[in-house]
């Protein structure tokens, strides 16, 4: 009497590291799909976030500069978040 396998327990851990095998695969495909998908369309993801973001802080920089930058600055109530009436 010893360590000794059965043909069951063999059997079973090649089944099991046949499922871990092809989970791996189908990861490794479905990445590598992934990496060629946005190799392929790289360009444009970038130029459309590109474009987002730009838009985007713009737009925050713009509202910036009204209000804190130039001489339409005193006139900005800051209290309510609008411009005062220029009597």
């Amino acid at each position: 009497s010893g360590a000794t396998t059965t043909n069951r327990q063999v059997s079973m851990y090649l089944n099991g590291h046949l499922a871990m095998t092809a989970g791996l695969q189908w990861l490794l495909m479905a990445c590598s799909l992934a990496f060629k998908f946005l190799l392929e369309n790289v360009n444009y993801f970038y130029v459309s976030l590109w474009k987002f973001l730009s838009g985007k802080i713009d737009c925050l920089t713009e509202y910036y500069r009204r209000i804190h930058v130039g001489p339409a600055k005193k006139y900005y109530n800051h209290k309510y978040g609008r411009f005062k009436r220029i009597r």
